[in-house]
């Protein structure tokens, strides 16, 4: 599946910081790709161990950010929680 992210941040990265984004998004997020879009659906969620599956994953993949420079740094942070939020609307 996709996570979204918005464009012109997205534009901004340089293909290195782009690159580690989708791998820290991938490694956390079985395989989940970047797209860069405006916007994303929030949907709720009803399964607790789901959840808090995704919660972890979110988590992680937050503190792998981390390791990023001051530009590419939040953006990934943004990535992994649409991924979150991506992943919680599966559950």
């Amino acid at each position: 599946m996709t996570v979204h992210v918005n464009e012109a941040a997205w534009n901004t990265l340089s293909s290195a910081d782009k690159d580690k984004i989708n791998k820290i998004i991938g490694d956390n997020f079985k395989g989940e790709k970047i797209e860069p879009k405006a916007g994303h659906d929030e949907k709720l969620f009803s399964n607790p161990a789901c959840t808090t599956a995704c919660n972890v994953a979110e988590g992680i993949a937050t503190q792998a950010c981390g390791s990023l420079g001051p530009i590419a740094g939040p953006i990934c942070v943004i990535a992994a929680h649409a991924a979150g939020e991506f992943c919680r609307s599966r559950c």
